[in-house]
């Protein structure tokens, strides 16, 4: 930030989720690494405590009143993510992009998701096969390029 004199940007060092809380996060495994399910969490070997918020207490703590893009890379935490964000995504409409490639419960995120944001009243449309992205808009909106 400082090397390009960026001044509007603010690193937040916590992951998103439904809620705030501490996860666990079982960090030894490479590419593979996860948010630790019960099974790990029984074994605190190689876990790490990550703090997670659900996005709308975070933007009320950083006194943001806007937003009108979102773009989530956020590994598997996709589910959580979007009801953690049910309240901010309904009221301010922000167009998104959410990386949807991810596992979880064996299967890959972007069906559920995709189904999730309609019901939330979003357009969705998902692609970019090199790194499936789920994209959202509100009706009306031109769709998502």
């Amino acid at each position: 930030l400082a090397r390009n004199d960026l001044s509007n940007v603010v690193i937040v060092q916590k992951g998103l989720w439904r809620d705030e809380r501490e996860l666990r996060f079982h960090d030894a495994l490479g590419m593979s690494s996860k948010v630790a399910d019960d099974e790990d969490a029984a074994d605190a070997t190689g876990l790490s405590g990550i703090p997670v918020t659900d996005l709308g207490g975070e933007l009320r703590r950083l006194g943001v009143d806007a937003v009108d893009f979102i773009k989530a890379d956020i590994e598997g935490a996709e589910f959580a993510f979007v009801e953690g964000a049910r309240a901010t995504l309904t009221e301010w409409r922000p167009r998104l992009a959410i990386a949807s490639y991810h596992i979880v419960d064996g299967a890959e995120t972007w069906p559920r998701l995709e189904a999730m944001l309609r019901d939330l009243g979003y357009c969705v449309e998902t692609g970019f096969p090199e790194h499936t992205t789920t994209y959202a808009w509100s009706e009306g909106e031109p769709a998502a390029t």
